[in-house]
């Protein structure tokens, strides 16, 4: 059987959206340079490059360890699976997260094919900086507070729903659009009482983004009508943007069909963007991923210890 061909590129996602907003030669390095790195015959560049997209930051994991908590606990709600106190689960985030900074710390992924297999690479180690102990324990910290807050404030509404109305926990899935895969992750869809499906989106910083529930919207429309065979109002649809630490902050949208044509309209707009990048890229022509003339968007960029923030 022959083996099939991958190529990069061909897909959307939030991340990629942002990267378009800010530097393209940052799509270049995300998607095509960093192509193949995963590969002990890879050049020495890819592999960096590779390593460096699959590593995080301190704050970014903390907050996918708040999502990883959250979707297991919701799992075990919709499973009718014991729960284990409050005190017991922020016990096993601090635990795993201590684990996994250790792994990283002592660099035991350098001795692995491939660096996506990795329990953790954080970046300060992956270039050679040590992390603070107070700066883990802060964010260990705000990794527990907003389980807490998730427990206190919203898990014992869910533990009253009817199960079944639990639709999608934290579900991987995509959509097929004009050639190109759009990756869209709700973090979870309920339906409430008045029949009306909630959108959420848990937020582990303190402000909330209403672009990324409309986009979750027009894909709880795209996964109704192919898993239910059920044409979906969006007005049946509420999205809600929370942002656990800082409850004042949520966001609250009732979904018009003008949310969904203005999602679609930014989508296509990054796609006609990507398409004209596409068949160069394939090249790795890096001259034609232009860099950002606004160096304020180097500061946070994953990939700044491999670009010469001087823009041209």
């Amino acid at each position: 059987m022959k083996r099939k061909e991958y190529t990069p590129g061909k897909y959307w996602s939030h991340t990629l959206g942002s990267d378009l907003e800010d530097c393209h030669r940052r799509i270049y390095y995300r998607v095509y340079a960093s192509w193949g790195g995963w590969s002990r015959d890879s050049d020495e560049a890819s592999r960096f490059l590779y390593t460096l997209k699959v590593s995080d930051n301190l704050p970014t994991y903390s907050g996918s360890l708040v999502h990883e908590a959250i979707q297991a606990i919701m799992q075990s709600v919709r499973s009718e699976r014991r729960l284990g106190t409050k005190e017991q689960m922020l016990a096993r985030v601090e635990e795993k997260m201590r684990h996994e900074i250790l792994y990283s710390q002592e660099r035991k992924w350098t001795k692995l094919r491939n660096p996506k297999k990795a329990t953790l690479i954080l970046r300060n180690h992956l270039l050679g900086q040590d992390l603070h102990s107070t700066e883990v324990d802060e964010y260990i910290q705000r990794a527990k507070d907003s389980v807490s807050a998730f427990m206190d404030r919203f898990l014992p509404k869910f533990l009253e729903m009817n199960k079944e109305d639990i639709l999608l926990i934290d579900s991987l899935d995509s959509v097929e659009h004009d050639g190109y895969k759009l990756f869209l992750v709700p973090d979870l869809v309920t339906i409430r009482p008045d029949k009306k499906r909630e959108v959420i989106d848990w937020k582990t910083g303190m402000n909330p983004n209403v672009d990324q529930i409309k986009a979750y919207a027009m894909h709880l429309i795209e996964w109704t009508r192919r898993e239910k065979s059920i044409d979906l109002d969006p007005g049946q649809i509420i999205g809600r943007s929370i942002t656990l630490l800082n409850p004042d902050n949520e966001a609250t949208v009732e979904i018009t069909q003008g949310h969904i044509d203005e999602s679609m309209k930014r989508i296509e707009r990054d796609i006609r963007v990507l398409k004209s990048l596409h068949e160069e890229g394939l090249k790795k022509n890096e001259g034609v991923f232009q860099k950002t003339e606004h160096t304020g968007y180097c500061e946070y960029c994953i990939f700044k210890s491999h670009c010469d923030t001087t823009p041209y």
